[in-house]
């Protein structure tokens, strides 16, 4: 029905056959045998041609009013997808833990948001399991985690690494032999710890301590518990939990020894409750991963964002 729409607006708009020809590059008669066909089609005439200049009739009114609805509807469409080009509209959902939701990406969204702030992000928290269905149902675009998922359905880029220390509650005896290897919140924060001048604990000193450990299903528990079984002992377990930060306020309250992540202390508050030691096996240094789901369009905005998180953890 809006077949040749742009003829008829010209018409209307310059009011005259022979100056809309003109403007479209074509002949007058050509423009006009067109504009007939149009009617014919349509059933009714849309311009009367007794006036100069030439007026609509009243259908031809009518049928005008579609035709800039139509025009707008283009325009805002195109102009829509050229904001997308230049990175001015459109959105990103980002799934993680809790540990990320609330520390680390926080600040990466601040900063992607002061270079394009007319780009909606979505922060979503979500378990190890709900994060695999989301990226599979792309209701989430990437997921960051601590371990890659599978490469069959999963793209895994290393976005950075982290290690892996333990948290022991400064009131337990097992402390008052190990000085050597104690290290305090400001050496954990500061990085100095990662120096060879700082060793490693043996894991088996404290095989007889009680544990707070994540629950199944995390990589936390399953390096924690490798960890404990290459160390040749299995943890006195005496509290599960879902959250690392929960696993760190019980150990600072003095109730289990909890496997940590070294980026922890940069975001939580200082304690002189604990004791950090440093662990040397392998399974201590894990890789954050940037993940998104295999083959699926990359938008400009969440290509932009990945961008932003990789540049963030280059500088953190």
């Amino acid at each position: 029905m809006f077949q040749g729409m742009d003829y008829v607006y010209e018409v209307y708009k310059e009011g005259s056959f022979s100056k809309a020809a003109k403007n479209l590059y074509i002949s007058q008669p050509a423009l006009s045998a067109y504009i007939k066909k149009i009617e014919a089609q349509l059933g009714v005439p849309l311009f009367d041609r007794s006036t100069t200049p030439i007026h609509l009739t009243e259908p031809g009114e009518i049928y005008m009013q579609a035709i800039l609805q139509v025009k707008a509807i283009q325009y805002n469409l195109e102009q829509y997808f050229q904001d997308i080009t230049n990175l001015k509209v459109g959105k990103v959902s980002i799934g993680g833990s809790n540990f990320f939701c609330s520390y680390v990406l926080p600040d990466v969204i601040a900063k992607f948001k002061e270079q394009h702030p007319g780009i909606t992000v979505d922060l979503i928290e979500v378990n190890f399991h709900d994060l695999q269905e989301g990226l599979l149902k792309e209701t989430i675009d990437l997921g960051i985690e601590s371990c890659e998922l599978d490469r069959k359905h999963f793209e895994n880029h290393i976005i950075g690494k982290e290690n892996i220390i333990l948290a022991v509650p400064k009131n337990y005896k097992i402390n008052d032999g190990l000085s050597d290897y104690q290290l305090s919140f400001k050496d954990i924060a500061g990085g100095r710890y990662l120096s060879s001048n700082f060793p490693s604990v043996q894991l088996n000193k404290f095989e007889n301590e009680p544990f707070v450990m994540l629950r199944k299903g995390n990589d936390m528990y399953s390096r924690g518990m490798k960890l404990c079984q290459k160390a040749g002992f299995a943890p006195k377990i005496v509290m599960n939990v879902d959250q690392l930060v929960t696993s760190y306020h019980i150990a600072c309250k003095g109730m289990g020894i909890a496997f940590i992540r070294d980026s922890l202390v940069q975001y939580v508050k200082f304690s002189e409750d604990v004791w950090f030691y440093k662990l040397a096996n392998e399974l201590s240094s894990r890789e954050l991963v940037l993940i998104r789901k295999k083959n699926r369009f990359l938008s400009r905005s969440v290509d932009a964002f990945i961008n932003s998180i990789t540049s963030f953890f280059l500088t953190h």
